[in-house]
């Protein structure tokens, strides 16, 4: 029945008939239930689905007020792909169950394989993804138009409002010293300030609206931190020339290993300067706070200042609507699965942890080798990683579903070779699937990261476990 279904598929039409009985026995099928979320808009992901059964609705804005159902897909479509194909590999919308549903998981390693049989998936996929852009594109440019139209009515509206005081006859005019003279009541980031004569709620809304008609304009910036630093604008990667020096980036690495949010400007002084005068540091931190600003917005608008990157009471921070970091993301994913787990949601548990996982892909800045401050941040990361493999392996062994336990334990290994209870149950799990030669080299394995790390031998259970093996064998 299924085969029949992914043979009408567009990207495996043209497979042979064994090829896609092969393709629906070796791929991952999974189930949800309704109303299930299988992914949040702005995700990382590395994976597509195909409908085997129910029904699937693409949202955009999920949650928001601008919320918009794009489509409801059915059995034969498939969902996800742009994850696959983009740099940040990012989810572009949002994906709930409408029912409950049958898919069949095709990850990114599974997709290359494939590729690398049949290019000619590639073209396929490129045909449909070429024609779910014109539509996405089409209905982003009309919501655009229309949004647009609302705010210059609406500015313009506020602009006919508006008293003409003689205090104002300066506003937008540029200083001498490069600032904007903003009317009275207005500071530089548009915040409330005390009302003392008519008209000023007006004026504040107007210049809200003219900031939101320049925000949207702006690409949002995705950070990605774990296994290296790369800085996205859009689906493009910062060149490394326009950084403008080192300093720059470390500040902004200084402003995400600090929580990206309300950060202190002494604690980012006292770690990118800590052995200078608190007069000194202050101006280092002015002049490479510029540098970052211009770095990340070269075409800033004077008038409305830095986007990305703001400073109000002694705080910095990085805007939460046009600045992302996979790093926040994995937090996100890590306490959102651990609720679900609480709430006894072991399976929307799973999907968080998994997508957490497929985040994680090395070490926080793994570039910067000899700083303190980044150091420490990536020890505790690192141990939140491996204390989510343990919680999913450990779920699935309870489960009985020991091969992504045995893949769990192994990328434990990779980071912890010395971790040696790993090792033993990862013999214990190869040996219960009677593959004793895997069971014995995770034995040898064990011994020898014990010899060159520690210079000990195993403990009396490790061997105790590989004997047994070895009379079993």
């Amino acid at each position: 029945m299924y085969e029949k279904l992914i043979s009408r598929n567009p990207l495996f039409t043209p497979l042979p008939k064994h090829e896609i009985k092969r393709l629906k026995a070796t791929l991952r099928q999974v189930e949800f239930p309704p109303s299930t979320i299988l992914f949040h808009e702005g995700d990382h992901g590395d994976r597509l689905y195909i409908i085997l059964d129910g029904q699937l609705e693409i949202i955009k804005a999920l949650g928001t007020p601008d919320e918009q159902l794009l489509n409801i897909c059915t059995p034969g479509d498939y969902v996800g792909e742009m994850c696959l194909l983009t740099p940040d590999k990012s989810r572009t919308a949002s994906v709930r169950t409408g029912s409950s549903v049958q898919l069949l998981e095709v990850t990114r390693a599974d997709l290359d394989t494939l590729l690398h049989l049949y290019p000619f998936i590639g073209y396929a996929m490129a045909r449909v993804l070429s024609q779910r852009l014109y539509a996405s594109e089409t209905r982003m440019l009309a919501e655009i138009n229309r949004k647009n139209r609302e705010l210059s009515q609406a500015y313009s509206y506020l602009q006919s409002m508006l008293p003409q005081p003689t205090e104002m006859k300066g506003f937008g005019k540029q200083k001498s010293k490069g600032h904007v003279k903003l009317p009275p009541d207005f500071d530089h980031q548009g915040n409330t300030m005390p009302l003392n004569r008519d008209g000023t709620k007006t004026l504040k809304r107007a210049w809200k609206v003219r900031q939101e008609i320049y925000r949207s304009g702006l690409c949002q910036i995705y950070l990605e931190t774990l296994g290296g630093f790369h800085l996205y604008r859009g689906v493009t990667v910062m060149d490394e020339k326009e950084w403008e020096g080192y300093l720059p980036k470390l500040l902004l690495k200084a402003i995400v290993s600090h929580g990206s949010h309300q950060v202190p400007k002494d604690q980012l002084i006292e770690a990118l300067w800590p052995e200078i005068a608190p007069r000194s540091g202050e101006r280092n931190l002015k002049i490479t706070l510029h540098r970052l600003r211009k770095a990340m917005e070269p075409e800033m608008d004077r008038i409305f200042g830095s986007s990305y990157v703001h400073l109000k009471a002694n705080m910095i921070h990085l805007d939460e609507d046009l600045c992302k970091t996979d790093l926040n993301d994995f937090l996100s994913l890590y306490h959102r699965g651990e609720k679900n787990e609480r709430a006894g949601d072991i399976e929307a548990a799973l999907v968080l942890y998994n997508k957490a996982i497929d985040l994680y892909k090395g070490d926080f800045f793994s570039e910067e080798l000899y700083i303190s401050w980044i150091g420490t941040k990536r020890e505790e990361l690192r141990k939140l990683y491996i204390g989510l493999l343990y919680k999913i392996a450990d779920i699935q062994e309870k489960r009985g579903t020991s091969k992504i336990a045995i893949d769990c334990y192994n990328k434990i290994i990779q980071i912890d070779p010395l971790s040696e209870q790993v090792y033993q149950r990862l013999m214990i799990l190869y040996s219960n699937r009677r593959m004793h030669t895997e069971a014995i080299k995770v034995y040898h394995n064990c011994r020898k990261a014990l010899l060159e790390g520690l210079d000990t031998e195993p403990e009396t259970l490790t061997i105790s476990i590989y004997r047994k093996i070895m009379e079993a064998k």
